[in-house]
């Protein structure tokens, strides 16, 4: 039979041979320990069935009238897998061989035990157990609200005493329930662990536990940065981190119209790049000033951080214009007649062009800059003459400013109403024209010329025009007045 003695790598165990002797026609010429076949030497070293050195500590012999025990003691380590016995040679020429005992090792080994992971980025994780193969399956647990496993790729080389499995993982961060932080004081560096769990024989156990910690989870102070051209501005973003040491932070910014974003270089005098202490949460702020603000720096930005060789991208910064503008109003005139488009803008730059920009048509036109002194407010006005049905939509004034810069105004639309036909006026009847109060149409009422006329049709005393088709609502005619009631 062959008896199995297991524990965990680096664990010290003996084993211990017992044969008779003092037989009286033959005693005991040699004992020795043999493992895997191969003797172990009087120094106590063996040899693998690949011929390598395995070092055994070869204990005293316990003599006793009838018996020799003889230990031999070892720690468990992948070099000491396998069978080992003793041999007694007697002087008779017999030689007895006692039971076999298998040297077996529990044993993990994972990549790293301390993995970082970012919201943009996994890591792998392999681990590799070398366990008897009557060893229960792998139990893994994880404490991670913020983070989960994927097995990749598993291998499994069994033998008859033992099972070499080999688990590669990725972690990656949770998503679904896992709220994102919002700010600042919601940051903070998550950590958590996963466990793997080998159980032998009900009773032995080991364990093998890898620390997870989630950085670079990122905060931008403001997404959308309003700023007129001169003044400085400042652009920060929070993330979290371990230690300085292993974090490389990069602006970059990306122009109107263009797809690449490039690195912000700190080299130029109007731009600085500032990084803070970590806090007692483990975040970092990283600060872009732009001293002062010309045209080429209304533009997107980002922060891209590399930690422990991670990549990480904070979300997307817009610097745009301040825009000074009047509130968005609503011009109605009819088809043929005219229009004036105006608007009231305060500016600090003095402008140097406007147009007035028509957004169905795309069309530019431009318009002529007076009024205009200081500092401060000044009316862009656009006479339209002639006005046709094309004209109507969504205007917009657009200034250009001195030092590159620009300011539009609010939408202006303008409502081109068209015209009905006048009807004819009915036979004995006045006709006017009247405004619906609250409405853009109007009608055409009649009434009768005196008292002792009467309508012909009472219910046909006006008809209502809608200025958006240029139709009258209903099909019917305006009734005449008669002086003697008819019966239709």
């Amino acid at each position: 039979a062959v008896v199995s003695t297991q524990s965990t790598g680096g664990t010290k165990s003996e084993i211990t041979c017992s044969v008779p002797h003092n037989f009286t026609h033959s005693h005991l010429t040699q004992l020795r320990w043999i493992f895997e076949g191969n003797k172990v030497n009087d120094e106590g070293i063996g040899y693998t069935k690949t011929k390598e050195p395995v070092l055994f500590e070869i204990c005293e012999k316990d003599v006793s009238i009838f018996t020799i025990k003889w230990k031999i003691r070892f720690n468990h380590t992948r070099s000491t897998v396998g069978s080992i016995w003793c041999e007694a040679d007697y002087s008779s020429g017999h030689t007895i061989k006692t039971p076999e005992s298998y040297i077996g090792v529990l044993e993990t080994h994972i990549t790293s035990k301390v993995v970082v992971i970012t919201p943009d980025s996994s890591a792998l994780v392999t681990f590799e157990t070398l366990i008897p193969s009557t060893t229960d399956p792998l139990v893994a647990t994880t404490d991670c609200f913020f983070a989960r496993f994927v097995n990749s790729a598993m291998s499994l080389d069994k033998t008859a005493y033992h099972q070499r499995l080999r688990d590669s993982f990725h972690i990656l961060q949770r998503t679904g329930n896992v709220r994102k932080a919002t700010s600042k004081a919601e940051l903070f560096i998550k950590e958590c662990a996963i466990t793997y769990t080998v159980f032998h024989n009900d009773y032995t156990q080991i364990s093998t536990v890898i620390k997870v910690f989630l950085l670079g989870e990122m905060v931008t102070a403001r997404s959308v940065i309003s700023a007129t051209l001169g003044q400085p501005v400042t652009i920060q973003v929070y993330f979290t981190a371990r230690n300085l040491s292993e974090v490389s932070v990069t602006w970059e910014r990306r122009g109107w119209q263009q797809s690449d974003w490039t690195a912000v270089s700190t080299k130029l005098l109007s731009y600085r790049m500032l990084t803070s202490d970590i806090d007692q949460n483990g975040v970092i702020s990283t600060t872009l000033l732009i001293q002062s603000l010309v045209m080429s720096d209304v533009a997107d930005y980002r922060v891209v951080v590399l930690i422990s060789n991670q990549r990480q991208t904070s979300d997307t910064i817009k610097i745009t214009l301040a825009e000074t503008r009047t509130d968005p109003h609503i011009i109605s005139v009819f088809e043929g007649s005219s229009a004036n488009i105006s608007v009231e803008l305060v500016i600090e730059q003095k402008p140097i062009t406007a147009e007035l920009i028509h957004t169905e048509r795309m069309k530019a036109t431009p318009v002529a800059l007076s009024g205009y002194t200081t500092p401060g407010p000044f009316t862009l006005s656009y006479h339209m003459q002639n006005v046709m049905l094309s004209n109507s939509g969504h205007y917009k004034f657009r200034v250009q400013l001195d030092g590159g810069g620009s300011v539009t105004s609010e939408n202006i639309v303008l409502k081109v109403k068209q015209r009905c036909r006048p009807p004819v006026t009915p036979v004995n009847t006045i006709m006017n024209k009247e405004d619906i109060d609250g409405s853009e149409n109007y009608e055409y009422v009649v009434r009768c010329k005196s008292d002792d006329l009467v309508f012909l049709f009472d219910k046909q005393t006006r008809v209502v025009c809608d200025t958006k088709s240029g139709k009258y609502t209903t099909q019917n005619d305006l009734t005449p007045c008669t002086y003697q009631k008819q019966n239709i």
